[in-house]
């Protein structure tokens, strides 16, 4: 059985671009499929069912699909899931959804990362004030991104951990977190009295000043802790669409080299204290 490429295909695939699907080639990988090489993945597919595909076109396929970062086609799952079964057709299955997930990432990146808040318990927020500054140049969906952000945290649902370049940006969250509190403590009385909320979310929410420098790419991680742990980062604040999601081994050094040194509250040697609601008001 073949199934060939089409010229819209190809195009869609970014220059120097990395499959998702390569991370989940590595063995040592939480979500990994156990496979070093791309070779060895067509064996064990090729093993389960010798007679449907010629070895060859398997490997040239998934090669082409894993160098360019293509989006998988229909054909082309169904096919893989036709030659598989049983745990391997389950780890390619989550595979597979990784990989979708990252070609929506460029197509749609605001509704993947709002769809990240829905589901973390903590997310890390660094950065703000490259974005912010050109907010008149983003869409409304990414203002109001910011505003979902806000609204999980006053919810409840999230603890953040937002660190921005000035005190001046801190308290203006402060500020907007405070207003959410009211209103929702006026629009949906079971939730809680202000007072309650306020004690609630000084608990959820922790601000800190950093030094600029530390501050130059908007990024948001999510679930630092667990082994999914996803990271995106906007390289360029102007492009709305720029979010990069962290490879494995960058999101793992930016853990040891910025998250836990933010989290001891000490910066090059300095201890740094959060700003609290508190000390603004």
């Amino acid at each position: 059985m073949m199934v060939g490429f089409v010229a819209g295909e190809a195009m869609a695939a970014s220059p120097g671009a990395i499959s998702p699907l390569e991370d989940f080639l590595l063995p040592d990988k939480p979500q990994g499929l156990g496979f070093q090489t791309q070779a060895r993945l067509t064996d064990a597919i090729h093993r389960q069912n010798p007679t449907a595909w010629k070895r060859k076109t398997l490997a040239s396929l998934i090669s082409k699909y894993f160098m360019f970062a293509l989006p998988l086609s229909q054909k082309f799952k169904d096919v893989l899931f036709s030659l598989t079964h049983g745990d391997l057709r389950d780890r390619l299955q989550q595979a597979i959804e990784q990989h979708e997930e990252e070609h929506q990432r460029r197509s749609d990146p605001i509704q993947i990362v709002r769809r990240r808040y829905a589901a973390a318990k903590q997310v890390v927020f660094l950065g703000l004030e490259p974005i912010s500054a050109h907010l008149d140049s983003v869409p409304p969906a990414l203002v109001d991104l910011l505003r979902y952000s806000f609204e999980e945290i006053v919810s409840g649902k999230l603890h953040a951990i937002m660190c921005v370049p000035s005190r001046e940006i801190a308290i203006a969250i402060w500020k907007s977190t405070s207003n959410l509190v009211k209103a929702r403590a006026t629009t949906n009385p079971d939730a809680g009295t202000a007072a309650q909320l306020f004690e609630f979310i000084d608990k959820k929410l922790v601000l800190l000043e950093l030094p600029r420098l530390m501050c130059v790419h908007t990024t948001l991680v999510f679930d630092p802790h667990e082994s999914f742990a996803v990271g995106y980062t906007w390289y360029m604040p102007w492009d709305w669409r720029s979010p990069v999601k962290m490879p494995p081994a960058v999101l793992e050094a930016w853990k040891t080299e910025f998250l836990k040194p933010v989290e001891n509250l000490k910066i090059d040697g300095k201890t740094i204290t959060p700003i609290a609601r508190t000390s603004i008001e």
